[in-house]
């Protein structure tokens, strides 16, 4: 009994696959990428696919394909996209034809958005029937035990795969800094001599103590610079020498008080203390308050590092010929896909010199940015001057030059990398400052 069983439905199978040989049919050949659009600022995104389905006419009669409409659902859920529906058209007998289904969606519609599919892969279904009476072309198809003929036959269209709805990378900012550099050779002005030279006299000021400043050359020149009063002229170490010899000799002079003569004297020479400290803070800081102490220690403290650093200055001269500017930033990437990360080149070329160069590239080699990761990029604006015939002055005298422009963009919105190349020779470039 299982034998008959399993031998009836061979005979079934096989009957029914011979029937299908006979009728029309159709069959999904794949998705077709025709284009993603977007607007001048990036408020909308659109995408435009064809699917692309194969029809097959195995008699030797034209038949038509009557209008259809497509049914779209996007992870199991209805969804209403702009599918403009398809027209009946003739299927030549005998003939395979491939026809193409357009569709597009546009992934700012608040519908996209409500179905949380935008920057994923997503699962997309189409469906639709077209029946076609067979016997308005005379057909007849026998079934499998041939005691009718098949006159209603039903071209199923149906087509399940995932999809992606791409989100735009977004451009943030990157927390390295911008760098600035001159093309060439730097020049060097090398100030060590002069620190060499000045440097003891600082030295002399910030270390001379009391009461043996004379050993000191700074303070001993400022004691004993001689000063013309009343035309006799006096120094700063003969009056305190003349008082000190006048107080010793006669004590008891009228009007003067020997302790508060020694009191001022240990203001006006003080034994063991820096000389400049204890000037600023006996005399300067009662007049000006703490910010003159704040100051001189803020100047011994620099005064030191000044010492210790290499007093070469590097400036650009005559051998810098160009400019370069470089501003990092970065991509990221809002997908939970993996993408390619854009880019874009374009320079001015005139034989082998390139005058302007204009580009955003990786910073690193490795071009792929991970889903919902970032990369950091780089923003580069170079001028170069070298072959001008007045040096960077072409770029600034309203001078009117010819160049080929040269370039290309990329950009991955998660169906691989699209690149754009493009040149424009002789391209009339005037340069200067707009008045």
């Amino acid at each position: 009994m299982k034998t008959f069983l399993a031998f009836l439905l061979t005979l079934m199978l096989a009957g029914a696959c011979k029937v299908y040989e006979k009728v029309p049919s159709v069959r999904f050949q794949g998705p077709e990428i025709q284009s993603i659009q977007s607007e001048s600022d990036l408020s909308e995104l659109t995408l435009k696919v064809n699917l692309r389905f194969l029809f097959s006419n195995p008699f030797n009669k034209d038949i038509t394909i009557p209008r259809h409409d497509f049914n779209l659902k996007i992870n199991g859920k209805k969804f209403i996209a702009d599918i403009k529906p398809v027209q009946s058209f003739v299927l030549k007998g005998n003939s395979v034809v491939t026809k193409r289904y357009p569709f597009e969606i546009n992934l700012n519609q608040q519908n996209i958005k409500n179905l949380d599919v935008l920057g994923k892969d997503n699962y997309l279904e189409f469906a639709a029937d077209v029946k076609i009476d067979l016997a308005d072309y005379g057909i007849k198809v026998p079934t499998i035990f041939g005691k009718q003929a098949l006159r209603y036959h039903t071209l199923s269209f149906s087509y399940g795969d995932t999809l992606r709805f791409p989100l735009l990378p977004e451009i943030r900012l990157s927390n390295q800094p911008a760098h600035m550099v001159f093309i060439g050779h730097m020049e060097q002005l090398d100030l060590e001599k002069y620190k060499d030279a000045f440097a003891p006299f600082v030295t002399s000021m910030m270390e001379a103590r009391y009461p043996d400043t004379p050993a000191d050359d700074f303070v001993a020149t400022l004691i004993n610079t001689k000063v013309n009063v009343l035309g006799i002229e006096y120094t700063l170490s003969e009056q305190i020498g003349l008082l000190l010899e006048t107080l010793t000799a006669a004590p008891g002079i009228p009007g003067i008080d020997k302790n508060d003569w020694e009191t001022h004297l240990e203001k006006l020479n003080p034994e063991g203390q820096l000389v400049m400290d204890h000037f600023l803070n006996t005399f300067a800081k009662p007049i000006v308050g703490n910010q003159v102490l704040s100051n001189w220690n803020n100047f011994k403290y620099n005064w030191d590092n000044f010492l210790d650093e290499d007093l070469v200055i590097t400036y650009p001269g005559a051998n810098i010929h160009g400019l370069e500017v470089r501003v990092p930033f970065v991509i990221y990437n809002p997908n939970y896909f993996a993408v390619e990360s854009p880019s874009f080149f374009n320079h001015l070329r005139d034989g082998n010199w390139e005058p302007l160069l204009f580009n955003a590239t990786p910073t690193d080699a490795n071009t792929t940015i991970a889903a919902r990761s970032k990369k950091e990029m780089t923003l580069t604006l170079r001028i170069d001057w070298s072959k001008g015939n007045q040096g960077i002055l072409d770029f600034v005298t309203g001078k009117t030059n010819h160049y080929d422009l040269e370039g290309e963009t990329k950009l991955d919105l998660g169906y691989g990398p699209v690149t754009v190349k493009y040149q424009l020779p002789a391209l009339k470039l005037q340069t200067g400052v707009n008045e």
